[in-house]
């Protein structure tokens, strides 16, 4: 039971530390279209 809330918490980590580091990019863009 732990290990699967572990696990879900490294996916929400990976999710943030993603979302984190293309966010620049993602605001250029819809900048662009803008």
């Amino acid at each position: 039971q732990f290990l699967e809330v572990s696990v879900a918490l490294d996916q929400v980590l990976l999710l943030k530390v993603v979302f984190l580091k293309y966010l620049p990019f993602i605001l250029l863009m819809t900048a662009q279209k803008a």
